[in-house]
């Protein structure tokens, strides 16, 4: 019990490191789950230790409100290796690796060990005044022993056991009308709700037993009635990436004879909805069917005035500068270069701090995708010569990523403004704008059959490798700028 309590408190330690690797197997976390799983290698046993540790720490979150994160990490790990019906185990003797497997049955000793943890996470589940810190993780572990429970049925060895086929689908059949039951009587969150998912969702999808399958959908559609699912689930589920455009009209038509407040509300659902995920790409879509409303609308520019003026990290900021995107694309299509100056120019001076500024700049320019915001134009190497000048507050490599899109526009200015940069970096940091420069005329060389004016010519990759030759040390380029390097070099011979 020793062992256990100290690698416990190197645990709850570890937990309040920011940044530390937490799948490198040499954390305390790692080492309890291996201990609990033991092997020929230990003197003795740590399950019933261990087991006696998750049951104290269990009375002891009862009555934190709210539990600690420390805590509640040190029950997860504790939990899982009794909640598995799949056990592994690792021995080593001599050179001899060797590892096995093997399930557990649900009625033996180890199975009521297991049974016993998920009658106390259900109990918290059926509490009213658990916090919502442990009821997140009480659904996850619930899910993770009903994972392994589903899993271990196609295994090879045990599709031939009748016996314990019906013993596991029974157990599923258990959990998930629990499940049901609980969707039934109670109203959860959003945040649960989605955390409860994880108990039907596979068997919604793929489960061929049709008394499984009839419950996973009586569930799904207990979770389809929230509002805020039924809004927003298919911008962010990949399988239902073919109803996002018909969903994204419908969305951008009402969004566009609304006000700003109604498009700040929208976002801020697909916030609480996305829970923590950065992967908005389908909700930013919306901005470029929204921006045939501009003109029409003046409450779009209003809410882009707004939105700029917030943290640039928000789903809001980085909305507007799709907006903005989708709007100077417009202007680049049909060359209305004195209509791109002055929008520019009118958001320029929005965001209220420096690393704001920076966002904004890193949206609208950096690696200019020609479908996404057309081919940049004299104008935005006009507004970038300005807005970069010296003396500057960004980063020399900064701005050669913004610069590094604009090499067909006029050539002669573009490179006396990088080589400009170049020179006056430090040593040390000139390894960085070259792997920055060749990266960034690189990607737009991708679209060279498409559209012929973004090819490199040799005079480009000449002067590309003029400047590697010109490097300190070639050993401070990233792995990727060597790449790339390399291949500049490949193309400066086949260019003769």
């Amino acid at each position: 019990r020793a062992i256990l309590d100290e690698l416990a408190e190197l645990s709850s330690f570890e937990a309040t490191i920011v940044d530390l690797p937490r799948n490198d197997g040499n954390r305390a976390d790692s080492l309890i789950s291996r201990i609990i799983e033991g092997g020929s290698n230990f003197y003795t046993s740590f399950e019933v230790d261990a087991f006696e540790m998750l049951l104290d720490k269990l009375g002891e979150i009862r009555n934190q409100n709210p539990p600690g994160a420390a805590a509640l990490n040190l029950i997860r790990v504790l939990s899982e290796p009794f909640l598995a019906v799949e056990r592994r185990r690792t021995n080593l003797h001599e050179y001899v690796l060797t590892m096995s497997s093997w399930h557990i049955s649900l009625d033996g000793a180890e199975g009521q060990l297991r049974k016993q943890i998920k009658i106390i996470l259900c109990e918290f589940l059926n509490s009213q005044v658990s916090a919502m810190e442990l009821r997140l993780v009480c659904w996850k572990l619930l899910a993770i022993a009903h994972a392994s429970a589903n899993r271990s049925i196609f295994q090879e060895d045990n599709q031939t056991t009748l016996g314990f086929q019906t013993r596991i689908n029974l157990d599923l059949v258990e959990d998930l009308n629990w499940t049901l039951n609980l969707l039934k009587e109670r109203t959860l969150s959003l945040m649960e709700l989605k955390a409860a998912k994880a108990m039907w969702d596979w068997h919604d999808r793929f489960e061929k037993n049709p008394e499984i399958k009839s419950i996973a959908s009586e569930c799904e559609a207990i979770y389809r009635k929230n509002p805020l699912v039924a809004a927003f689930d298919v911008f962010f589920d990949f399988e239902l990436h073919e109803q996002v455009d018909a969903h994204a009209n419908v969305v951008a038509t009402k969004l566009a004879i609304g006000d700003r407040h109604e498009i700040n509300s929208f976002l801020s659902q697909a916030t609480e909805f996305s829970a923590g995920s950065s992967d908005y790409t389908q909700i930013l879509g919306i901005a470029d069917k929204l921006v045939s409303h501009w003109e029409s609308n003046l409450e779009i520019l209003a809410f882009i005035k707004e939105s700029l003026s917030v943290d640039p990290k928000t789903l809001h900021f980085r909305f507007a500068a799709r907006l903005i995107n989708a709007r100077l694309k417009e202007f680049r299509g049909s060359q209305k270069g004195q209509e791109l100056t002055a929008l520019l120019h009118e958001i320029a001076n929005l965001p209220v701090s420096l690393s704001a500024n920076r966002e904004l700049l890193h949206l609208l320019y950096s690696r200019p995708h020609p479908f996404l915001t057309g081919i940049l134009i004299t104008e935005d190497l006009e507004f970038l010569e300005k807005r970069l000048g010296n003396p500057s507050p960004f980063e020399g490599w900064f701005r050669c990523v913004l610069l590094s899109g604009c090499y067909h526009i006029d050539w002669d200015r573009c490179r006396n403004l990088c080589e400009s940069i170049f020179n006056e970096s430090q040593a040390e940091n000139q390894a960085e704008i070259f792997a920055w420069l060749t990266e960034g005329m690189s990607f737009l060389n991708l679209f060279e059959k498409e559209i012929p004016i973004l090819r490199l010519q040799s005079f480009h990759y000449d002067w590309l490798l003029s400047l590697m030759l010109r490097l300190p040390d070639l050993d401070d380029v990233s792995d990727h700028g060597k790449f790339v390097a390399f291949r500049t070099i490949l193309r400066v011979v086949e260019e003769g």
